[in-house]
């Protein structure tokens, strides 16, 4: 097989796990599968590759969507552990949604040309409050549709 189909083979195999949502890192670090320095310079010297990967993203933001959803829903009549170590992880996974696909997951277009220019050093802090006061409704109300009880915070 000449070089450039398997190398286009093998971003196909990585861009697919990334929308299933793996991580590169983890992607990465199976047997016969580039370094991240490869991968790095794949999407720098293609603008395929690097369309391909983009696109994985937003995929990928989809599936953490999903993703909360089960978390969520299975974490239902768990531990207070249980429940805490799943809100981290809808939090984490609404956070990695967001960044990925701002204008679709939870940040408006507003905020997202806000935040280009945003130095969060120059944000006074009861802004800042607000803003992570506002993401903590949005997680509450995840987990109430999923049944669980909302932080004591929000």
């Amino acid at each position: 097989m000449d070089t450039l189909r398997a190398r286009t083979e093998t971003v196909q195999i990585i861009c697919d796990r990334i929308a299933d949502g793996e991580s590169l890192r983890r992607i990465l670090a199976t047997p016969d599968m580039p370094s991240m320095s490869t991968i790095r310079r794949w999407r720098i010297e293609d603008p395929e590759t690097e369309r391909s990967f983009l696109l994985a993203a937003q995929a990928q933001s989809d599936t953490f969507a999903d993703m909360m959803l089960d978390v969520a829903v299975s974490a239902k009549g768990g531990t207070k552990e249980d429940i805490a170590a799943a809100r981290l992880e809808i939090e984490t996974l609404k956070w990695r949604a967001g960044q990925q696909s701002p204008k679709k997951w939870g940040i408006n277009r507003q905020q997202v040309e806000l935040s280009r220019s945003l130095d969060l050093r120059q944000v006074p802090d009861d802004e800042l409050l607000a803003m992570l006061a506002k993401q903590q409704v949005e997680v509450d109300a995840i987990l109430q549709r999923a049944g669980m009880k909302a932080s004591a915070t929000g």
